[in-house]
């Protein structure tokens, strides 16, 4: 009876584990797509997570002295990011991505799977990702 026990107390735990790694693959999946393949970003998922924190990411790129931050979140399949640079302009989702790799010329792919992890880990942990960038 305690096999037994032991046993049904162990199909829980093993199923949040594979159900956790499941929707960080999905997760990294969205983010490839949206990020490396040039696919489409949602502007409503923008609207609801990003926008609200324009000014506080603006107010931390010049409290840091940064050249530019860059945010990204995502939600079941869709992918949102915003870029701001130290002028405080704003770009926003595809032209975002495309404002990057123009300033990431022969970086850009190395660079976004560098930051891949730390992007899935806040995600999983229910924060979107930024991160400030001073170009040397």
């Amino acid at each position: 009876m305690k096999v037994v026990l032991s046993i049904l107390k162990e199909i829980p735990v093993k199923f949040n584990m594979l159900f956790k790694k499941n929707k960080l693959i999905r997760m990294e999946k969205a983010l490839r797509k949206a990020l490396l393949d040039d696919g489409e970003m949602d502007l409503q998922l923008y609207k609801y997570e990003l926008e609200k924190d324009v000014l506080k990411i603006k107010q931390g790129i010049i409290d840091d002295k940064e050249d530019f931050a860059i945010a990204v979140t995502q939600n079941k399949n869709s992918v949102a990011m915003l870029l701001i640079t130290k002028k405080g302009e704003l770009f926003i989702n595809e032209k975002a991505r495309e404002k990057l790799k123009s300033m990431w010329i022969k970086t850009y792919a190395f660079n976004i799977n560098y930051f891949f992890p730390s992007m899935l880990d806040a995600y999983s942990k229910g924060f979107y990702w930024i991160n400030g960038i001073k170009l040397v």
